[in-house]
């Protein structure tokens, strides 16, 4: 299970003008995994190299950020999941997930009831 290895929640950040919360998660052998950003407009990833939450971090490198999903966009992914009334404890496949080049599909799995 990976866990939470740094965090900073910043009230008020000037850049920019939102109140953010950064956290870096590990992997279960210690491994950096990434960086997280949840701020007023979304979630940014930062990948495992990044320079935030460390001495060399500066503005410039919070803008350079590898991924970005809108809180619009999480609302409506969590709506979805809690509407196809997601269960992690299942045995059975919920979802089928499918990637194309960049774009990762989730799509609800068709059960055999048969079993």
């Amino acid at each position: 299970m990976s866990e939470i290895r740094k965090f900073r929640v910043n009230g008020f950040d000037t850049d920019s003008n939102s109140t953010e919360f950064y956290f870096k998660v590990d992997q279960d052998n210690g491994l950096l995994l990434c960086t997280f950003c949840i701020a007023d407009d979304g979630l940014y990833y930062y990948r495992a190299r990044s320079k935030i939450l460390s001495p060399k971090e500066n503005a410039n490198a919070r803008e350079t950020f590898d991924g970005f999903i809108s809180m619009e966009d999480l609302k409506d992914l969590f709506e979805m999941l809690r509407k196809a009334k997601l269960v992690f404890q299942s045995e059975r496949e919920k979802f089928k997930l499918s990637r194309q080049g960049r774009k990762v599909n989730i799509e609800e799995a068709e059960v055999d009831d048969e079993e």
